[in-house]
């Protein structure tokens, strides 16, 4: 049993490893020898070696036109803001941020556009350069302006949200109790629980898709203002910066969320009739408490991302996903190795039909 276990474990880290292939980053030009700041006596701006103590702005100029398939690296140790003029162009977390410097092309003007990085005491630490690429697939945002109407939608659903949840613990607060239940989501036995027996479209079981359909598409979609460039072009398309907007497409996404979760368990159907396994249930069931609990999680992390800018958020998002994906695989093995006889190459063969394929065609879709 060990000896499968340690088997199954190496062969689901070479798979989920080839989606952390990292390039090499060459710095293409240095920013520094060009900041200058704003000098209130000489009404005029002056190179930043002449700035006496620590200033609150530095700016420098971009040629946008020569460096437009690269990238514009920002180092900080703490928050600030990137300008255009009076244009405010984008937050930029504490840590290492990078802009696609032709989605900065949009919101500029001239041929050296001038931008102004706004924080406290950012020239003791500030660092900005042009480079080739980032140093991970997903530590690259592109320039959004800000808009209340993001917000107002942003703090609306968040609420309804909220009380569907405490509408659902209120009508069902058995299946509610198990989905929330942690000893019973990494128990690796398998006990006669009320949610093994729903169907996807009884009542209760249907509600709470519903609501991890609508969980994620909110947080996709917020996550996607403060992040625009992660998730595939095309996949969120907003008509424009209305509430309207934003509320059609969330539904939208929810309801493409739902038919991924009814697809996932007609595929679950069909492949556990071909490997002859009666664990249809048991499996979309544990599928769906994991996906209820990162549904939530997600949710928080996209709230503490929106208020406290959280330097980090994409990389725990990103590391988060793969770990989820590999405890649910190893759960659902370890759980059938207690259910089924059959040999551990045909457990791999269903877990990658049913999980591992899927989840790379989803990542594939969602990421690019």
């Amino acid at each position: 049993m060990w000896r499968n276990f340690k088997l199954f474990i190496f062969f689901s880290i070479s798979v989920l490893a080839g989606f952390n292939n990292l390039s090499a980053q060459n710095v293409i030009h240095n920013l520094e020898p060009e900041w200058v700041y704003y000098d209130e006596d000489a009404q005029g701006f002056l190179p930043a070696v002449l700035q006496s103590g620590q200033g609150r702005t530095i700016s420098f100029p971009l040629a946008v036109d020569d460096y437009s398939q690269f990238y514009l690296r920002i180092g900080l140790k703490d928050s600030a803001y990137l300008f255009h003029g009076n244009q405010l162009l984008s937050r930029i977390s504490p840590g290492t941020t990078y802009f696609k410097i032709d989605s900065l092309d949009r919101f500029l003007t001239g041929v050296n556009p001038l931008l102004t990085i706004y924080g406290k005491n950012i020239s003791r630490d500030l660092s900005t350069a042009i480079v080739n690429n980032t140093d991970s697939p997903v530590a690259f945002t592109e320039a959004r302006v800000l808009n209340d109407q993001f917000r107002n939608f942003f703090v609306l659903v968040g609420v309804f949200l909220l009380m569907v949840l405490v509408i659902l613990r209120s009508m069902f607060p058995d299946v509610f109790g198990q989905y929330t239940d942690l000893l019973r989501l990494v128990d690796l036995k398998t006990m006669d629980e009320l949610i093994y027996k729903l169907r996807f479209f009884s009542p209760p079981n249907i509600y709470f898709i519903v609501f991890i359909s609508m969980t994620i598409g909110w947080s996709m979609i917020a996550f996607n203002e403060r992040h625009p460039a992660i998730i595939s072009p095309g996949l969120i398309d907003l008509a424009g910066d209305t509430m309207k907007s934003y509320l059609l497409e969330w539904l939208k996404l929810s309801a493409l969320i739902m038919l991924i979760f009814l697809a996932k368990y007609f595929l679950l159907y069909l492949f556990s009739k071909l490997f002859a396994f009666n664990t249809l249930s048991v499996h979309f069931a544990s599928y769906l408490r994991l996906v209820f609990w990162a549904s939530l999680i997600f949710g928080v992390l996209i709230i503490i991302d929106e208020y406290f800018l959280v330097p980090f958020l994409v990389h725990v998002i990103y590391i988060g996903t793969l770990v989820f994906t590999f405890l649910r695989i190893t759960l659902v093995f370890l759980r059938l190795m207690r259910l089924e006889s059959h040999t551990v190459l045909h457990l791999l063969l269903y877990l990658c039909a049913t999980e591992l394929i899927p989840f790379v065609f989803i990542y594939k879709v969602v990421i690019g």
